[in-house]
């Protein structure tokens, strides 16, 4: 069963929390593949897509959810960016060190330190902190 297409493409800005997007990775482990599902629920919205605020992520040994993505390039930005930044440069042993240097990774430094030029330069609590206080 696919999910019905309900934003044709179009993610023009009209408040907080209005889209979310989500999907799957693989990442390997010395005992074989781990899935990473993320739901990114996005802060702000604009013409270039998803300004990412990553509030739930899961790390699981198979994938069980069957589902179809009609754009995912936000949720594909960020598994390449972290992959690129993390992933590639780790070997990990099983499941509990992929869960731990992941979690390390997406709640400490991406959602909190790194910062993203599409926010102004900003870490993407503080752009939405910045945008709920406005």
């Amino acid at each position: 069963m696919y999910a019905e297409n309900l934003l044709q493409r179009n993610f023009a800005p009209f408040g907080l929390n209005q889209y979310w997007c989500g999907d799957i990775t693989y990442i390997r482990t010395n005992l074989g593949w781990v899935y990473l599902a993320v739901v990114n629920r996005g802060t702000q919205y604009s013409s270039r897509g998803y300004r990412n605020l990553l509030n739930d992520f899961g790390i699981e040994p198979s994938m069980s959810a069957p589902g179809s993505p009609y754009d995912n390039a936000a949720m594909e930005s960020l598994f390449a960016s972290l992959k690129k930044q993390q992933v590639h440069h780790r070997s990990y042993a099983d499941i509990d060190e992929v869960r731990e240097d992941l979690f390390k990774y997406i709640e400490l430094f991406y959602n909190r330190k790194r910062l993203h030029s599409s926010l102004g330069y900003m870490s993407p609590i503080a752009y939405r902190l910045q945008k709920l206080c406005a």
